[in-house]
């Protein structure tokens, strides 16, 4: 495959159409590592899907990323890799998700996290889902700092559903601090891993109204 490569600095979209999505960067089907992006100081706001990265994307994000979407997902990242340098992003607001709000699935690499500011409760963004708040599976590292997840509110959805019972799964270090959870339909959290994977999961400091429920699979 041809290498490729884009860079995107201090750019802002907008895009008010329904189905207006904002940054998406895609490998193609079977991507083969050969995108690498790198993002800094974006400002989305759409209707549709913030930001995307999948199929191969190598992704560097820094800066002051900030995301929002009405409608659709904020930050999608599927079956890609961090940099080592890692991937950033300050903020990501979903106002009235019709699907899930944050979905990270088979990322391997560096750190991918949601910031905020400091310690600022809710700098990180608001979520308001039909679906999950936030799905996290096989993420190699991720933090979660200063989310507000205000609504989950579609049948069976939850607050944050992380799950690492993949038979190939990579190791899984999980981080969330300062999280204020209002309301899910099902479990504020639910944790779902295998034995035979190396998993850690933290949560500091975080305000939650729903249980937390973790499971293994027996393997």
């Amino acid at each position: 495959a041809t290498a490729m490569s884009s860079a995107l600095n201090h750019v802002t979209v907008t895009n008010t159409t329904a189905t207006g999505n904002g940054v998406v960067i895609d490998g193609g089907a079977g991507g083969s590592g050969t995108f690498t992006a790198n993002v800094q100081n974006l400002n989305v706001n759409v209707k549709a899907n913030g930001f995307v990265a999948q199929n191969g994307v190598t992704l560097t994000a820094g800066g002051t990323n900030t995301i929002t979407s009405a409608t659709g997902v904020g930050l999608k990242l599927n079956n890609m890799v961090i940099s080592g340098t890692g991937a950033n992003f300050q903020s990501v607001d979903v106002t009235a998700g019709t699907t899930n709000g944050v979905v990270m699935t088979d990322v391997t690499g560096g750190q991918v996290a949601i910031t905020g500011t400091g310690t600022t409760a809710n700098s990180g963004g608001a979520l308001t889902t039909v679906g999950h708040a936030i799905v996290l599976s096989n993420v190699v590292n991720v933090d979660r700092n200063n989310v507000h997840v205000v609504n989950a509110r579609g049948a069976g959805s939850q607050g944050l559903n992380i799950d690492h019972t993949a038979a190939d799964a990579n190791a899984m270090d999980v981080t969330i601090e300062n999280l204020t959870l209002d309301a899910a339909n099902n479990n504020g959290i639910d944790v779902l891993a295998a034995n035979s994977h190396a998993f850690n999961l933290r949560l500091n400091n975080s305000t939650l109204t729903d249980n937390v429920v973790m499971s293994n699979t027996g393997s």
